[in-house]
């Protein structure tokens, strides 16, 4: 099977490091940008996304939402320290856009504190959730089609999305458009250079053929985020506090080779209402466009 020749960040030469749910996976010998290939194209694109939506990951998120919104305070946490440090801590007035923003949830969090919410949402279903709580403000579009607006804004945040696209230069290059001059971007995504993903080898949860195409390291980010101009650039671990059932499930996700080891411990896992710091090797990075 041919591999992906070339970085998509930095042009270099990739590197096959193994081969997964019959895609290679590379690695770029200068940014560490491990990267899927063949690259999917559109059509298994949305036929992996509509059957997640119906019985997946996206599903299991649905069930346990109240449970996750611990991690969203987290979010909005450390953008108050990250402002508090580096810009203007008041959050008042400030409009926030949520690329990928599902139902609206994160948002929520961000308007409790002060923020202007918008979103942009694919999902006709999720849209109709969030424009409730926000009418007027979620858009079923992309940031790259007409429908979007005409509008800038000060906080950008585009979690668990870049691994996602197959272009993740172009979106993060929008994203920049769309800031204010002194704006924040926030990005949360998984860490390729983490110890946990090359402990793990090709069985890191991360490693989801389709799901996630393109996977950076802290090496990477910095450099796509350096590129853009961008400043005060902070990278750190992401820890999240999450119920032991749902770890467990999302395994049936995101490292079925473990779910199945488990799977005679369900019910007890089942019974278990203990939530607990959960690392897998993702990174939370916030940035500072130039005044």
């Amino acid at each position: 099977m041919k591999n992906l020749e070339k970085c998509i960040l930095c042009s270099s030469s990739m590197e096959d490091i193994f081969e997964y749910h019959d895609y290679i996976y590379s690695r770029c010998l200068v940014c560490s940008l491990v990267s899927t290939y063949p690259i999917p194209d559109e059509k298994a694109i949305i036929a992996h996304y509509k059957e997640r939506n119906s019985g997946g990951n996206y599903e299991l998120y649905q069930d346990y939402k109240d449970k996750y919104s611990n991690v969203y305070k987290g979010y909005a946490d450390q953008i108050n320290k990250y402002l508090i440090k580096f810009s203007n801590p008041n959050l008042s007035g400030k409009k926030i856009l949520d690329i990928g923003c599902l139902t609206g949830d994160f948002l929520e969090i961000m308007d409790e504190r002060g923020a202007i919410p918008y979103g942009v949402e694919l999902q006709k279903e999720a849209v109709e959730i969030a424009n409730k709580k926000f009418p007027g403000r979620i858009f079923q579009a992309d940031i790259f089609s007409n429908d979007f607006p005409n509008m800038t804004f000060d906080i950008i945040s585009v979690l668990g999305v870049i691994e996602h696209v197959v272009d993740p230069d172009k979106l993060l290059q929008r994203s920049y458009e769309l800031l204010n001059p002194g704006g924040l971007i926030i990005l949360q995504t998984p860490d390729s250079s983490s110890f946990l993903a090359k402990l793990m080898g090709k069985y890191w949860f991360c490693y989801e053929p389709i799901e996630h195409i393109h996977l950076f390291s802290k090496n990477s980010i910095n450099l796509v985020l350096e590129n853009l101009f961008l400043k005060n650039i902070v990278v750190k671990q992401h820890w999240k506090t999450l119920p032991i059932n749902y770890i467990f499930l999302q395994l049936k996700n995101f490292g079925t080779e473990f779910y199945n080891f488990f799977k005679p411990l369900e019910n007890i896992f089942k019974k278990i209402e203990l939530s607990v710091p959960f690392y897998i090797g993702e990174m939370l990075i916030i940035a500072k466009k130039p005044d």
